[in-house]
Parts: C-alpha cells; sequence; structure tokens
C-alpha cells in the first residue's frame, strides 16, 4: 500500500539516556505485563523493586529481574518508609486498592503508570487528582 516501515515513529521521540527505573506495585498479571516489557526493553525500562502479597509472584519477579532482596516488600507502605529510589512507580494491584498507594508515591514524589480504572469511586478519584 505504499507504506513506510516507520509510518508510526514520532519524529519528535527522544531515546533515552538511561532506562526509568520502575518500583512494581502489584506483581500479578497486569504487573507481569510491564515487567515483561522491561525485560524485551532493558533500554527503556528496568524494574528495581516490587511490592505484592503473595510471596510466589513477589519472588517470581524478584528473580526474573535480579531485584536486591532489600528492593523486595510485602507490602507497598514499606516502599514509601524510605527515601526516593526509583523514578517512577507502576500500581498494578487490584482495582479497589489503587488510592492508597498512588497517594503515597504521588506525596513521596514519584512519577506513577496507574492502572485503570483510577479508583472506584469518584471521591477516590478526586483524592487522586
Amino acid at each position: 500500500f505504499g507504506l513506510q516501515e516507520d509510518l508510526f515513529e514520532n519524529p519528535l521521540h527522544k531515546r533515552l539516556e538511561k532506562p526509568v527505573t520502575v518500583i512494581l506495585i502489584g506483581a500479578g498479571h497486569r504487573g507481569n505485563i510491564y515487567a515483561e516489557y522491561a525485560l524485551t526493553n532493558p533500554d527503556q525500562m528496568k524494574i528495581v523493586a516490587v511490592a505484592d502479597i503473595n510471596i510466589k509472584r513477589r519472588n517470581s519477579i524478584k528473580k526474573r529481574h535480579k531485584i536486591q532482596e532489600t528492593c523486595t516488600f510485602t507490602h507497598w507502605q514499606e516502599i514509601f518508609s524510605q527515601p526516593k529510589f526509583a523514578d517512577a512507580v507502576i500500581i498494578s494491584t487490584p482495582d479497589n486498592l489503587h488510592t492508597a498507594p498512588c497517594l503515597a508515591a504521588l506525596d513521596a514524589g514519584y512519577d506513577i503508570l496507574l492502572e485503570k480504572p483510577i479508583a472506584p469511586t469518584e471521591e477516590e478519584c478526586r483524592q487522586i487528582l
């Protein structure tokens, strides 16, 4: 059809000088999609910490991404009890558990990728905004 290979290439895109370091909160299905992206695009994203209450999911991400034990958390609250140590946070917890970690990440100064829906209620969405 005469399409160029770079049809979807954005001319304004700038290559990263270093990968974005990310804390993954929630290592279930959606969290693993982001984690897989980091493995296939190591020049763009690096998972440096994980938080999940499920030990099998947490340890799977820890092993695949070579995350240090000190950056492996059972509860997301543990992350924000220490100084900022990554560029961003991906929140891929169940939908009804988005608000509290998002507000904590905002308070800590992190950039955030928040799975949709943002929150289960309008009030919680407004808190995040």
